[in-house]
């Protein structure tokens, strides 16, 4: 019989800065590449964090999941995307409550999960919003939901409350809802 010393097995968690269209990964302040960043909202504001910034995720997907937690006095509400690469494994924590949300359902639905991909985060050059790109074998994964072939996708209701007009966008999140948890049966079942 061999003996063996079991190591502990350490995620590594990526959250997206939308305002600077970076994924982030905290970092104790004396690493190299450590950025300083102060924490505006919540219970941690004025509180200085460090963070290593990156443009660009690669590897392999493993898991997909919508995951909702309770954080404080609140709920959280994210997809969360297992990757691994030939030498680390993350989790992208993409929250629900964003355009990179949607950005992320339309494109993976796209995807052949049994083969690497590259995710990208950038600015629109007009509305200055955080846009994620999905990229397999050198080429964009285009979109299974688009405004000229929306493939079922509903459109938000219009209603006026107050006297303004506002949008209701329920039946798209239920919708992108279903379509994430396909993806999460599809990935789940390639195990």
């Amino acid at each position: 019989m061999g003996l063996k010393n079991s190591s502990s097995f350490k995620k590594t968690y990526v959250t997206i800065l939308s305002a600077d269209a970076k994924f982030v990964i905290r970092c104790d302040g004396d690493e190299e590449g450590a950025v300083a960043r102060e924490l505006t909202k919540g219970i941690n504001a004025g509180k200085t964090i460090y963070e290593k910034h990156y443009d660009e995720l690669e590897g392999t997907i493993t898991s997909v999941q919508y995951v909702s937690k309770e954080m404080g006095d609140k709920t959280v509400n994210q997809i969360e995307v297992a990757m691994s690469d030939s030498d680390s494994d993350f989790v992208l924590q993409i929250p629900w409550s964003t355009r990179v949300r949607d950005h992320f359902i339309k494109r993976i639905v796209n995807v052949d999960f049994t083969k690497p991909v590259s995710i990208k985060l950038f600015k629109d050059k007009e509305k200055g919003t955080c846009v994620m790109n999905i990229r397999q074998d050198g080429v964009t994964v285009p979109m299974a939901f688009t405004k000229n072939n929306p493939m079922g996708i509903p459109q938000p209701t219009k209603k006026v409350v107050k006297g303004v007009d506002t949008y209701d966008y329920t039946e798209v999140e239920e919708f992108l809802y279903q379509e994430l948890q396909k993806v999460t049966d599809k990935v789940h079942m390639m195990k």
